[in-house]
């Protein structure tokens, strides 16, 4: 039901907060990211497909705010979006 595609190494943010969904007992199914687990394209469609909701992490490490693609892909398979507000997001998308 729930997903996070994208790369946990070097992001204790994203380790944390869906560690956080885990202990609460929503289960979260987490793969890719660019160095590690990396889908193949119809995965990764496949999951965002299968996902009521698709989490995103928008803060880079350095602190920076930035729109990632996972924005439209995610929402273009039919899952919920769901990150910290991000004012780089809403100028994309009309809520």
């Amino acid at each position: 039901d729930v997903s996070f595609v994208g790369t946990m190494k070097d992001h204790p943010d994203r380790l944390a907060g869906i560690s956080a969904l885990r202990a609460n007992g929503i289960e979260v199914y987490q793969s890719g990211g660019q160095e590690e687990n990396r889908l193949s394209i119809d995965e990764y469609a496949l999951v965002y497909k299968r996902s009521k909701i698709a989490l995103n992490f928008c803060y880079h490490p350095n602190g920076r705010v930035q729109v990632k693609g996972h924005v439209f892909e995610a929402t273009s398979c039919g899952a919920m979006l769901m990150e910290s507000d991000n004012p780089e997001t809403a100028k994309h998308l009309v809520f």
